[in-house]
């Protein structure tokens, strides 16, 4: 299904965990925000976008910027999941982000003391969590080749 001005993609639960998991880690570590455009008097705009606000912290997370989110998934789906694990202080403002090396590997730690984890760890734990609010809100059951 093609994109036209003014709507936003209905996508299935792996689409959804998937697309989104990286830019709402990004939204989470303060180096994007959501967008809504198109936003107006008489209503709020029909899709959610992503937007950087500094750089990707690996150019694979590029091309996950370029997704829109239909609005009720955002509402329903997204939105809610940043502000539980913000309030659950797991990543943010109050955890921070350190980078380093190990053995002349570059690590990003995300957050600190119990909840301190690896980027990867805490970008999956956000797809398990956004692919189980999908599907229990309707929005498909995950491919057959989804873990």
């Amino acid at each position: 299904m093609g994109r036209r001005r003014g709507q936003g993609q209905i996508l299935t639960a792996d689409q959804l965990a998937d697309q989104l998991a990286i830019p709402c880690f990004y939204i989470l570590t303060g180096r994007a925000n959501a967008a809504f455009p198109y936003t107006s008097v008489p209503g709020p705009s029909p899709f959610v976008k992503v937007v950087l606000t500094r750089g990707v912290l690996n150019a694979g997370h590029l091309p996950f910027f370029n997704t829109t989110v239909h609005w009720k998934q955002w509402h329903l789906i997204i939105a809610p999941i940043l502000e539980d694990l913000r309030m659950s202080n797991y990543l943010g403002r109050l955890g921070g982000e350190t980078s380093g090396t190990n053995g002349g590997t570059p690590t990003t730690q995300v957050g600190q003391g119990l909840y301190g984890c690896s980027t990867s760890e805490f970008i999956d734990t956000l797809k398990g969590t956004i692919r189980l609010r999908a599907i229990q809100g309707g929005f498909g059951i995950p491919d057959a080749t989804s873990p």
